[in-house]
């Protein structure tokens, strides 16, 4: 066996008997030679591991030449078949030396910079085009920030670049703020991206609580490496608060004195449409802590709709969905349980972790959702964009409140009252045919 110089070396034997192992041996002991062939341990005690295996440790601070380390295992036990046994140890010697541990070797290679990697078709080279891809291509790393005008960071505002002075144009990189303020790719949970110095690139930022002066145009690098980008918090009256759109809900209703419809009818219609309005714009993202519990696959992110990052224990977990190489429900189901490292979005709100979890935990889901109900009258609309066209929330709140008509208003008495009459009235007619009257 081969070893580098001052390791400890463990010389190992194994004694028969009619050639099975024989345990239990209580007088083996072992000679040790040096590479210059000098006895340097004398019948020293060897350790009984167990089947016929014994074993004895030459310390490290004895290894401290090059060359052959001899031991030779003896007994006096007269039922083994061969009573002296030899072990050998080489160190040193034709190039051990150079060999290193592999986390060592690991280490020089995952950490060469990505501009070492140009050779075409290797794997370098692919890691470098997949890493460009996802963090946006350049040599240089930036970071942005959203904070207030007081610098209290903006979490969970959308931005986005461009090249050119347009929101819709193609995104060149596009993240969610953190908790710190801090830009960071979706899916992948590091703040910052990588761009070329010097370039014009035009940044967009929205958020349901605050508005942006939109674009900012930056010269990366100009001001130095992070933009801080400021918001400022909707005031009030911007965004009607839930009083005022009940009144202007009743006036388009025609119902000023609450004849037909009482607050909480009006209230549920306006709840209604702000939720399918949240869900067309899908501007609302928020997160959603999940408890992960042991041997369970699918969990519901409500109020999530449309789940698109999932981490555990500060882990990005890999999205997937049908289609993917290997990812079908036969194969995760025969998968053994573990911790979690894949996802995918099974239907709505619900989403299924690849492996099964082994443990329990909790999931931290980011995506898009819905805000809490409006309940009270200052309440207003937060889970839409600031600049939303309030017409279209009550253009669909009034059709709501129309379609509930005959639920909700007096008319749905009058009907009833009405249907009676004509039930009676057809029931005295046929008891006067009857009768002959």
């Amino acid at each position: 066996m081969l070893e580098q110089l001052s390791n400890a070396l463990v010389f190992s034997a194994f004694y028969t008997a009619a050639k099975l192992g024989k345990a239990e041996l209580a007088d083996v002991t072992v000679d040790v030679y040096n590479p210059a062939n000098t006895k340097i341990v004398t019948a020293a005690a060897a350790t009984a591991v167990g089947g016929g295996l014994y074993q004895y440790t030459l310390g490290a601070g004895s290894v401290a030449t090059e060359g052959s380390y001899k031991a030779i295992f003896k007994t006096g036990d007269a039922t083994v078949d061969v009573k002296e046994l030899p072990a050998l140890w080489v160190v040193g010697t034709a190039g051990i030396e150079n060999l290193v541990p592999s986390g060592t070797l690991a280490d020089s290679v995952w950490d060469e910079l990505l501009a070492g990697h140009v050779t075409p078709d290797s794997a370098g080279l692919y890691v470098k085009s997949t890493y460009t891809l996802l963090y946006g291509p350049g040599s240089t790393e930036y970071q942005i920030k959203a904070q207030t005008g007081g610098a209290v960071p903006i979490e969970n505002a959308h931005v986005w670049i461009t090249s050119t002075n347009d929101p819709s144009a193609a995104i060149r990189w596009e993240g969610i703020t953190n908790a710190s303020g801090y830009a960071c790719k979706i899916g992948i949970g590091t703040a910052g991206f990588w761009y070329d110095p010097t370039q014009t690139g035009y940044i967009w930022v929205a958020h349901p609580s605050y508005v942006f002066a939109m674009p900012t145009t930056w010269v990366t690098g100009v001001g130095g490496l992070t933009k801080t980008i400021t918001g400022t918090a909707v005031a009030g009256g911007t965004r009607p608060t839930v009083t005022e759109a009940l009144a202007e809900l009743r006036l388009r209703l025609n119902d000023v004195d609450e004849g037909a419809y009482t607050p909480a009818d009006l209230l549920s219609c306006l709840n209604a449409e702000y939720m399918r309005q949240q869900m067309l714009l899908r501007c609302y993202i928020q997160t959603e802590s999940v408890a992960l519990a042991m041997g369970v696959h699918t969990y519901d992110s409500h109020p999530i709709f449309e789940p698109i990052e999932v981490s555990l224990s500060g882990d990005i977990l890999a999205m997937r969905s049908f289609g993917d190489m290997g990812v079908s429900l036969e194969t995760w189901n025969q998968s053994a349980n573990d911790t979690p490292t894949e996802w995918m979005r099974t239907q709505g709100s619900f989403i299924r972790v690849h492996p099964t979890p082994d443990a329990t935990g909790t999931l931290i889901v980011h995506g898009y959702g819905v805000a809490a109900k409006l309940t009270s009258g200052n309440d207003q609309p937060l889970g839409l964009p600031a600049g939303f066209d309030w017409a279209a929330w009550m253009d669909g709140a009034e059709m709501e409140a129309r379609k509930r008509r005959a639920q909700y208003s007096g008319n749905a008495g009058v009907i009833a009252l009405l249907l009676d009459w004509v039930k009676l009235w057809v029931e005295k007619a046929r008891a006067s045919v009857k009768g002959g009257g």
